[in-house]
């Protein structure tokens, strides 16, 4: 499915740098976009030093 037109206006950047490690495990394990985010973000920042972000639309 394609994304909305202008969909860009409404995303916003999430900042999990002070959430706990095991809080963004508990996420991860879920089938939703977030847990696939989080688990992605998770395996990007055990395997390299640089910092990713994560973004999620705000209907989320």
């Amino acid at each position: 499915m394609d994304a909305p037109r202008n969909s860009h206006n409404s995303t916003r950047l999430v900042d999990i740098s002070m959430v706990p490690s095991r809080r963004l495990k508990v996420v991860a394990r879920k089938d939703t976009v977030l847990g696939h985010a989080v688990r992605r973000h998770l395996e990007e920042r055990d395997g390299a030093s640089r910092t990713t972000d994560v973004v999620f639309d705000s209907a989320l």
